[in-house]
């Protein structure tokens, strides 16, 4: 699809660098693309996009030093131009990719085992970024509304440990861990903490909590916003949980996949 109105100014925030070089190579076959800067933190991020305002950003929903939707909600306020945004994300979890499609935003799924982009999506979201830009309509996008849907971390969730209620954000836990000895539930954070939950706190109670919340057996339960893959009799995180190993029961993996899209 041509464009009249480019060149582009594209910007790539990504931590891994062979992926960013591989998606630079394809979109430099764009003429009307132009590579303005790329970044493999948020911090830095930040800066790149305020700096450049691209008018498409490839960013990777899990950096290093934060996530992509939270990198966009710290700018929000300041970004008063017409940006598209396209998540790199490894994740295939049914939520993530239904509210990115709702949204303002596209979705490109990073390869894995270090595979090669798939050039024909690659190639539907540049078609869909022209034909976007191509409406008469040039309003800014209302991040703050489009970024909600995004963002399971909207939700609190009040978790009771010895007598002391804590706040808890859904995005905060990474998994949940039974502990037969005690007879209790424990929340292990994204900090590398942990909180032992009051005792007649059960795993139904905590599924029913948010969506983002999946028994894998008897004894764990995982936000699967952190999965990233699932082989066999367990599944792995995203890093920098990716030396946890959740073991998977046949049973669980298949209720865990009904709430996964399959490619």
């Amino acid at each position: 699809m041509e464009n009249n109105e480019g060149p582009f100014r594209v910007a790539i925030i990504d931590n891994d660098e062979m992926e960013i070089d591989e998606l630079m190579l394809i979109l430099k076959t764009y003429p009307d693309l132009e590579i303005v800067g790329t970044s493999k933190v948020g911090a830095m991020g930040k800066r790149l996009i305020l700096n450049k305002k691209p008018d498409l950003l490839f960013l990777d929903i899990q950096l290093p030093d934060t996530d992509g939707v939270t990198l966009l909600d710290s700018i929000r306020d300041s970004i008063d131009w017409k940006m598209q945004v396209v998540f790199f994300t490894t994740s295939n979890i049914s939520y993530v990719l239904q509210a990115v499609r709702k949204s303002v935003f596209d979705c490109l799924l990073k390869p894995i085992d270090k595979k090669p982009i798939d050039k024909k999506e690659l190639e539907s979201i540049v078609n869909r970024f022209y034909k976007e830009r191509a409406k008469k309509e040039n309003r800014t996008p209302d991040f703050s509304k489009a970024l909600y849907p995004l963002m399971p971390y909207n939700k609190v969730i009040l978790i009771t440990s010895n007598s002391i209620k804590r706040v808890v954000r859904v995005n905060e836990v990474v998994f949940f861990s039974y502990h037969a000895a005690t007879k209790q539930w424990k929340a292990h954070m994204v900090n590398g903490t942990f909180i032992n939950i009051k005792k007649n706190i059960t795993a139904k109670d905590i599924i029913n909590c948010d969506e983002a919340f999946r028994r894998t057996n008897q004894s764990f339960i995982v936000n699967i916003y952190y999965l990233q893959t699932i082989k066999n009799s367990e599944c792995r995180f995203i890093p920098p949980f990716d030396t946890i190993e959740i073991p998977l029961s046949k049973a669980e993996k298949k209720h865990l996949e009904e709430n996964l899209i399959v490619l």
